[in-house]
């Protein structure tokens, strides 16, 4: 770093000490010479001349950078990231020794914190020690107070021998400051030439400006955003990301900043045109996971800046949504597999948004603390409200499948507006991702009041759903009744299309969907059910079963057989599972069983119903691993 740099007072050091400074001037030196005297304030601001009559000057400016000055147009000049040389010619860029006439200036520009030191005296006196810029330096003049162009500055004068000894040098200093950026300027030249030279270095010198960036020292935005849009952005090292965006005086904003990597950290916060925080406390930094402003009301019509950083100058990809306050397009975002803790002020609403990738089922489980009863729902893209749990005092669970591609909102509100704190988690899977899903398809007819009934038994707190799917416009609705009670306990027809059906047993009983024609409509229709691998469904012909054992080592179902009917039931597991499948009766004696191939084998159990009972009667299939341990899928058909 810089306390190692050779003692050379040459313009070739300048060149090359300048890109390191610029990355963090004097962070590893530590003065240890005596302290200059302290600063005298001029009653002038520091020579303006514009330099020797027989010199033309011309301007160079960084804009990227924002810094200007102005040298002598037959001088050289190279830039570096951070430092500017300017020399009175190419021969004294390269000398080893600065020990021939000429002249030349240095400047090594940005952040006012990487110049080390708590006021411009301690960083000019900082930057003199860690040059070494002569030999025996001594300050002969300053540092001095004075403002160049507006900009706070002080100034000193150095003499001292060069390295070889041989030459007396002078170096001219000047650390000036705008705002939180800072510039440090060495001008040098031959004590011998300091009469010819001093004019042109002190015009280079106090030509300096720093100019302000946009959004005071923001990057410059990536773009504009709308009302209700979603963009994707990335914040670089030790930077920050804007957008701007276009807002009216009066107007409510939600604004929401989500990382996508688990370990970033962000702040956020919202600019006027003037480059200052409108945010009652600046950036704000609430949790390691999404940042969210809520409802915050414009002061003026202006361009607004949207100011995204990682937290300890962290970088990483974001996703950063924008709309009018209450919009749902506002919402936090919530991914499969996340937990979100959220806190309900008195009758508000937490939103949170939910993008499917495909149609996969998922259940959203809501915990309140103490005493908060909370309600649930999952709100369309149009608004509509699909679904609203409110089942319990405790726990709400809901499952669905979402339709692929589309945003929904997953709103908790406390019941009757109460307040308190609780958790949200998004799962895979509609009722756990193991388990059984069958699917059937049938007709009612026009006029039918019965409608089709399907049985299950469930065990208490376990969710099992229903998906109907209606053809053309066909419109049904879905009853769930409990079978040992002959109690209604729901009927749902929350649209005119598909149906969805998420039901929490309150206690373990049996029970059954009802699919019936809305006013005695007729059609046909497709049904999923779902559940875990503890449900029990009852099958009938046609269906077709997927079933994943998960934790257990087998899944039952209930099947009704007439007398003298016939049936095959086919099982194909997966290539690790060697499937056994038996037909039991209801004290479970084995009645019949198939196990005659080997893993990843099919199998296949016949059985013709006997003529008693007449009526028919019911019969438990039981599909396992024949080694008895747990897992395994299949997927089995009953014809």
């Amino acid at each position: 770093m810089i306390h190692r740099l050779q003692k050379y007072a040459r313009l070739t050091i300048f060149l090359l000490a300048a890109p390191v400074i610029a990355c963090g001037l004097l962070a590893e030196a530590t003065p240890t010479a005596a302290p200059t005297p302290a600063p005298t304030e001029t009653a002038q601001p520091a020579p303006t001349s514009t330099g020797t009559p027989s010199l033309t000057f011309i301007d160079h400016e960084e804009v990227d950078s924002g810094l200007s000055f102005r040298y002598p147009e037959s001088w050289e000049l190279e830039v570096d990231d951070g430092s500017i040389v300017v020399a009175s010619d190419t021969e004294l860029l390269s000398a080893q020794q600065f020990d021939h006439e000429g002249a030349g200036v240095m400047i090594i520009f940005g952040p006012a914190e990487s110049f080390e030191g708590d006021s411009l005296e301690d960083s000019l006196n900082s930057a003199i020690e860690a040059y070494d810029f002569t030999e025996n330096d001594r300050v002969v003049e300053g540092p001095s107070r004075t403002s160049v162009n507006g900009q706070e500055a002080v100034t000193a004068t150095i003499e001292g021998a060069d390295s070889g000894g041989s030459q007396s040098l002078v170096v001219m200093v000047t650390m000036l400051r705008r705002g939180d950026r800072a510039a440090f300027i060495a001008a040098v030249t031959l004590q011998n030439s300091i009469d010819q030279y001093r004019e042109t270095l002190q015009t280079i010198a106090n030509s300096v400006v720093l100019q302000e960036l946009e959004t005071s020292g923001v990057s410059q935005p990536m773009g504009t955003l709308q009302y209700g849009q979603t963009i994707t952005g990335e914040i670089p090292a030790g930077g920050s990301a804007s957008w701007t965006f276009i807002g009216v005086e009066g107007e409510r904003i939600d604004i929401n900043a989500r990382p996508l990597q688990e370990e970033l950290d962000l702040t956020l916060d919202v600019h006027d045109d003037h480059g200052d925080s409108i945010l009652p406390s600046g950036p704000i930094d609430d949790s390691l996971g999404p940042e969210t402003i809520r409802a915050l009301t414009l002061p003026n019509s202006a361009q607004y800046t949207i100011v995204v950083a990682g937290y300890a100058q962290a970088n990483g990809s974001f996703e950063l949504t924008l709309a009018e306050a209450g919009a749902q397009s506002a919402a936090q975002l919530i991914v499969v597999g996340e937990t979100v803790n959220g806190s309900l002020e008195l009758d508000e609403h937490d939103d949170y948004s939910f993008r499917s990738q495909d149609r996969e089922a998922i259940t959203i489980v809501v915990n309140p603390e103490e005493e908060l009863d909370v309600v649930f729902e999952v709100i369309s893209e149009d608004g509509g409200v699909l679904f609203q749990e409110d089942s319990s005092y405790g726990q709400e669970q809901l499952s669905f499948t979402p339709d692929s591609g589309a945003d929904y909102i997953l709103r908790v509100r406390g019941f009757a507006g109460a307040s308190g704190d609780y958790s949200i988690i998004v799962q895979a899977g509609g009722v756990g991702s193991t388990g059984t899903t069958l699917t059937a398809s049938d007709s009612l007819d026009a006029g039918n009041s019965d409608g089709h009934d399907f049985p299950f038994t469930v065990d208490p707190g376990e969710v099992v759903q229903a998906v109907v799917q209606p053809d053309g416009d066909f419109d049904v609705v879905v009853e769930i009744w409990n079978d040992d009670t002959e109690e209604m306990e729901d009927s749902i027809d929350a649209s005119f299309g598909r149906e969805e059906v998420n039901f929490t047993a309150a206690q373990g009983s049996n029970y059954y969907f009802k699919v019936l024609g809305f006013e005695g409509q007729g059609g046909s229709y497709t049904i999923t059910l779902s559940g875990p691998p503890g449900v029990i469904f009852e099958l009938a012909f046609g269906d077709q079963v997927e079933g994943d054992m998960g934790e257990v080592s087998s899944i039952d179902y209930y099947l009704r057989l007439d007398a003298g009917d016939n049936m095959a039931l086919d099982v194909q597991p997966d290539a690790e599972t060697d499937i056994l499948v038996q037909l039991l009766d209801l004290d479970e004696n084995v009645i019949s069983e198939v196990d005659e191939g080997f893993s990843g084998e099919a199998e296949q159990l016949t059985f013709t119903a006997p003529d008693s009972p007449a009526d028919g009667a019911v019969y438990l299939i039981r599909v396992s691993d024949f080694s008895g341990e747990s897992g395994g899928t299949f997927s089995m058909s009953l014809e």
